[in-house]
């Protein structure tokens, strides 16, 4: 998580400072907000930076982490012994997100459905809308004249045939 974390920060970190760069005014153009959305159970089982650490990187480079807690839980199971409860998944860790996005004025939800994950999406989206303006250019390589030339190979070949003994072939 740490790794992924301090990444993404760097990618958006040097997404804004090439954006700087491309316009002729430095202040032309400002990114209003960057954001990372962190979907994940919590446990940083392998990197180089832990998740806070990358947390205060991105604090420092002004970006939010709003994180969400998926996994964990309870079900039953009914066998012919009983009715027993199991864990859904690998253990969770809640509390690292939270303080990941506390940390980086983010906010974290838990979500338990497909429902609550939507209904998460959608309030991240009424709360980070930024209007971008693009810059495309389309570069157009006609393709045409390779089948042009092929039949005009063979429309010659079937004028060279027609003339000699191949004018009809039985």
């Amino acid at each position: 998580i740490g790794d992924a974390l301090a990444l993404a920060a760097a990618r958006l970190q040097t997404a804004d400072d090439t954006i700087k760069k491309q316009r002729k005014k430095a202040d032309s153009y400002q990114i209003k907000s960057k954001v990372i959305i962190l979907l994940s159970d919590g446990e940083n089982n392998f990197g180089k930076y832990s998740p806070s650490q990358a947390a205060e990187i991105a604090a420092k480079w002004g970006i939010k982490i709003y994180t969400i807690g998926i996994g964990g839980g309870v079900t039953s199971v009914r066998t012919p012994l009983g009715v027993f409860k199991t864990p859904l998944g690998p253990k969770v860790d809640f509390s690292a997100l939270e303080a990941v996005a506390k940390k980086t004025n983010g906010f974290f939800r838990k979500a338990d459905s497909a429902k609550a994950l939507q209904n998460i999406y959608e309030e991240i989206d009424q709360m980070e809308k930024t209007e971008i303006e693009t810059i495309r250019y389309v570069d157009y390589k006609e393709a045409f004249i390779y089948f042009v030339l092929a039949a005009l190979a063979l429309l010659t070949c079937e004028i060279i045939l027609n003339c000699t003994l191949f004018r009809k072939i039985p």
